[in-house]
């Protein structure tokens, strides 16, 4: 933690993190161990919350990121995406991330979208959810199940 520790990387915005450790104060900042995942993997470091008033994170209550019966994610918040040519059925948008969700639209095969943030764990944690947009349809699909994508970065 601090302003002088080597940049591990930059975060996007709407990246979904666990917050794993922290406050701890350094260079004036309440900084946070996070722990979060994406194309690139499990990944670990530390996150300034904010100065003067202004955050630069917020809390969002959400199942662990770490979905131990899902296959690797391949998306990353910010990234366009799209549903794969197979299988050839639409993927299912709901309004939260769990197969309990309502159903607020789907995205046919082929079809790109934007992916807002992410990734959320179901409470089966087998299934891996993003925040999407495709422009007609805002809300959370599901990236797949074992042995079968059903999203893919694009392009």
């Amino acid at each position: 933690a601090g302003t002088n520790a080597p940049l591990l990387r930059s975060i996007p915005a709407g990246q979904v993190f666990d917050v794993i450790g922290g406050p701890t104060c350094v260079n004036n900042y309440s900084w946070w161990n996070i722990r979060g995942i994406d194309a690139g993997g499990l990944w670990e470091g530390w996150i300034a919350e904010g100065q003067n008033g202004e955050y630069w994170i917020e809390p969002f209550e959400t199942d662990p990121i770490e979905c131990l019966g899902a296959m690797p994610p391949r998306l990353t918040p910010g990234e366009t995406a799209r549903i794969t040519l197979f299988p050839d059925s639409p993927n299912n948008v709901r309004d939260e991330p769990d197969k309990s969700g309502s159903i607020v639209g789907s995205i046919n095969p082929g079809v790109e979208f934007d992916v807002l943030s992410g990734p959320v764990c179901d409470d089966d944690r087998k299934w891996r959810w993003w925040f999407v947009d495709t422009g007609t349809v805002q809300g959370w699909t599901s990236e797949g199940e074992i042995n079968q994508y059903w999203t893919e970065p694009w392009p």
